[in-house]
């Protein structure tokens, strides 16, 4: 079993072998809120509902206006990402997020259900 705290250790030290210092400052960036949220549990207690949440968290201001559609597209990228590896380096078999997260312009994350909001 991996925590996602773990996991997301795992993933920097993968990804520092292919990516500029000025990514994995990106990186880095955009996963902590994963990584203060869930950081201390099992990945396969994680629903995808729980990521989805914070994500939609993360991409809104205080008062409830989004932010602006970069930031959000990156937050989703970078969890995109993120579960890309878990699934190739054989860390997690199963997607955590199995949805489709929405992104501006209605794009939406590939490899997943997502249908829209009403």
């Amino acid at each position: 079993m991996c925590t996602l705290g773990k996991a997301i250790e795992l993933y920097f030290v993968d990804a520092a072998k292919r990516c500029e210092p000025s990514t994995m400052a990106h990186y880095r960036k955009r996963l902590r809120p994963f990584e203060r949220r869930f950081g201390g549990r099992e990945l396969s207690e994680i629903k995808g509902k729980h990521v989805i949440a914070l994500i939609d968290e993360l991409n809104h201001w205080p008062d409830g206006n989004p932010k602006a559609p970069d930031t959000i597209r990156s937050n989703v990228a970078c969890w995109e990402q993120f579960q890309k590896w878990l699934k190739e380096s054989k860390t997690h078999k199963k997607p955590i997020t199995k949805e489709k997260i929405p992104k501006p312009g209605g794009a939406v994350a590939r490899g997943s259900s997502y249908r829209g909001r009403d």
